[in-house]
């Protein structure tokens, strides 16, 4: 992996880690676009880096392994090179199925996964995944709706085979198994990792390997483009769906910028209801919108179907955008993400610049509002709050620090 004339391939199964490791490569002076399903490659052929979303993670296995396979098969031959394959940190979804698929198609011979992000706290040890030195299936992750985490071992997790898969504690240690994973405690043990990966494997993992191999291999390079500071404008739409305790933190903290919180009817998806719910909370967003510089909505009472759920928020956010002016939307959840551009039929984006480790803004075109994503698991970065606060009082928001004004009201649907 060299930078010599770069043109780059990097696969994510959801938007939000596309949009993490697009994000990760742009601070570091790359051009970078993402794509998903139905993309062009011709539109995009001056992108340096392309991180291809295949919106797979919640896919069953034969269908995710197949959608991977059909879309390296597409983006590979436009010339470009696969070298990174983005997991979950925690490692949810089809891990083995779609390592296979991108080994197939890739000609690598082995890979190396370290799903490990030391500074969130999410280490690797003896082969076991801990976030905040709790075993996984002792977290919160053991209650997600739909990959909630029953064991720690990564084993277990990635979905391998034993026969085709080892587990290493260092750099040093040689193997011949398809699946290597890793120990990792510390950054300095990514660059360990990152500086020993050799050509025939490929690297993949979380977001902090990706920046130890891309710092590793863009050692040589002699320039770096500058990185463009992202600027919101009101109307903000803001869409949170987690029912973590992570998430409703992270919604406490948003609504202390300012704007309403609209919640969702807790029958959003009854059967025969469900289209008249849409319609109804979408309608009230688009007249809480006139009056106010942002809107929040949530969905965490809704008790139903996960999927369910993601398909009316993406009906009802798509109804608020063609009904009303919307110049920034911040969504957080990689599947609600997900749902809301496949129901608006949005394919290709710039990544304008990262605004904190994981959380990106993105564009579509000059016309489209600026998108903000932020994985569930994360809370919404000092500087992207102090960016809401100055879009509620002007029209632009350079990122940089205020006060934030208390909490304003709820409404209900």
């Amino acid at each position: 992996m060299t930078t010599e004339q770069v043109r780059w391939l990097l696969v994510a199964d959801d938007i939000t880690g596309a949009a993490e490791v697009a994000g990760a490569a742009v601070a570091m002076g790359y051009r970078v676009r993402i794509v998903r399903d139905g993309a062009d490659p011709r539109a995009v052929s001056k992108a340096e880096i392309v991180v291809l979303d295949t919106d797979s993670r919640s896919l069953p296995p034969e269908s995710a392994a197949a959608r991977v396979q059909r879309l390296l098969r597409l983006w590979l031959a436009t010339g470009r090179s696969l070298v990174y394959k983005k997991t979950d940190s925690v490692l949810r979804g089809n891990v083995a199925v779609e390592l296979r698929s991108c080994l197939g198609e890739s000609g690598h011979a082995s890979t190396v996964l370290i799903s490990a992000n030391p500074t969130r706290g999410r280490t690797v040890q003896s082969g076991v995944l801990y976030v905040g030195g709790v075993a996984l299936h002792e977290t919160d992750f053991a209650r997600d709706p739909e990959h909630p985490a029953t064991a720690s071992d990564l084993q277990h997790l990635i979905g391998a085979d034993p026969q085709e898969h080892e587990h290493l504690k260092s750099p040093t240690g040689k193997s011949s198994a398809r699946f290597i994973t890793a120990d990792a405690m510390t950054a300095d043990d990514l660059t360990r990792w990152a500086e020993a990966v050799n050509p025939e494997q490929l690297p993949a993992g979380g977001v902090e390997f990706f920046q130890a191999i891309l710092k590793h291999a863009s050692s040589s390079r002699k320039s770096h483009r500058a990185v463009e500071r992202p600027i919101l404008h009101p109307p903000l739409l803001t869409v949170c769906g987690s029912r973590s305790i992570a998430g409703r933190l992270a919604r406490d903290e948003l609504l202390r910028c300012g704007g309403v919180l609209l919640r969702a009817p807790h029958d959003l998806v009854a059967a025969r209801l469900a289209s008249r719910r849409c319609t109804r909370w979408a309608k009230n967003a688009a007249q809480a919108l006139i009056s106010e510089k942002m809107v929040v909505l949530e969905t965490g009472r809704v008790n139903a179907d996960p999927a369910r759920v993601r398909d009316a928020v993406a009906v009802s956010v798509g109804q608020v955008l063609k009904s009303t002016e919307v110049k920034s939307l911040l969504v957080e959840g990689g599947a609600t993400a997900s749902a809301i551009l496949a129901n608006m039929g949005w394919n290709s984006f710039e990544v304008i610049g990262e605004i904190e480790a994981g959380t990106v803004a993105l564009r579509l075109d000059a016309n489209s509002p600026t998108l903000v994503l932020k994985p569930g698991t994360y809370r919404w970065p000092p500087d992207l709050l102090d960016a809401i606060e100055q879009a509620m009082r002007s029209e632009k928001a350079p990122i940089s620090q205020t006060t934030r004004p208390a909490p304003r009201p709820v409404i209900q649907a």
